[in-house]
Order: C-alpha cells, then sequence, then structure tokens
C-alpha cells in the first residue's frame, strides 16, 4: 500500500482494471484475481522491493564450494541477502519467500491474501496523503516500515456494499 500511495498513477492504472473487470455494483472475489493481471504485476514488484523478510534462513555448507567469487568451507553457516539480489539488474529471479526445500510453506496462502486484500482496497477507496510516505525500512528479520502508513480513506463504491 505505501507504494501504491507513492505513485497515484499505479493506483489509478489498477482502479480502472478493477472497474473494467469487476464493475462498481459488485465487490472483488477471489476468482476476479485471476482476470487482473496489473494487479499481479504491483503486488510483485512490492515484493521484489521489500520482500517480507530480507534475508534468508541460515543454510550451512555441506561441501566446500565457491559463492559469489568467495571460498565457503564445508560446515559454514550461509546467509543470503534476498533483498539485495532482487534489486541487481543482472538477476532476474523473484524470490520473496525462499525457494526450494528451505521455501516459506505459507508462501501460495500469502499471495493469495495480499492479491485479494489489496484489490478490495483499491477496489473499494480512494487513498489520499498530505505528504508522501517514509519508505525508510526498520532493521530485522522481517521487512518493516519504520513509520505506521498513515492515509485517508474515501469509498469508491455504492453505499450498499460497505453493509
Amino acid at each position: 500500500m505505501s507504494l501504491l500511495v507513492n505513485h497515484p498513477n499505479r493506483v489509478k492504472e489498477a482502479q480502472a482494471e478493477l472497474d473494467l473487470h469487476i464493475g462498481k455494483d459488485r465487490l472483488v472475489t477471489e476468482r476476479d484475481i485471476l482476470n487482473l493481471p496489473n494487479l499481479q504485476a504491483t503486488v510483485k514488484e512490492a515484493l521484489r522491493l521489500y520482500p517480507p523478510s530480507p534475508l534468508s534462513a541460515q543454510h550451512l555448507a555441506v561441501e566446500d564450494c565457491t559463492i559469489g567469487g568467495y571460498h565457503v568451507e564445508k560446515g559454514s553457516r550461509v546467509v543470503v541477502n534476498m533483498q539485495k539480489i532482487q534489486r541487481d539488474p543482472r538477476h532476474y529471479e523473484l524470490i520473496p519467500f525462499s525457494a526450494g526445500r528451505r521455501g516459506c510453506p505459507g508462501a501460495a496462502f500469502a499471495l493469495q491474501v495480499v492479491h485479494l486484500t489489496l484489490a478490495s482496497l483499491l477496489h473499494a477507496f480512494e487513498f489520499s496523503t498530505d505528504a508522501p510516505v517514509d519508505m525508510t525500512e526498520s532493521s530485522g528479520l522481517s521487512n518493516t516500515k519504520l513509520g505506521p502508513l498513515q492515509v485517508s480513506l474515501t469509498p469508491r463504491l455504492p453505499n450498499h456494499l460497505y453493509e
């Protein structure tokens, strides 16, 4: 949401897509998400820039190897900076929930919830702020903003849909 509030043109594009495929006489459902490629791309870009966890879980090197030109001895603990990888223009991998056997088991559910929540908010409300949202990140194992998101919401659908 913070990224979108800072880019009102993207909000308008997403709302136009929602209005085209859903209209303004009903609420978004989970089945609608497949028909919203712009919204899906927006979520992917947000997860690329701000993955839920900027660092992967620790991995144990099971044999001597070379990573990025550095010798890693067997038994060393390796932590991958996923946020750095996803912002590297030479790397085209989206791995916000890690990957493989160590990937987040809740990734599919998380994506369903994020898509539906974002679509519902964008479809139902106009957003406004007095100033750009500060995207400064807090330090820690999860990727959270340092300050809260403060926006004003204005309904954009008929009143009976909010009951």
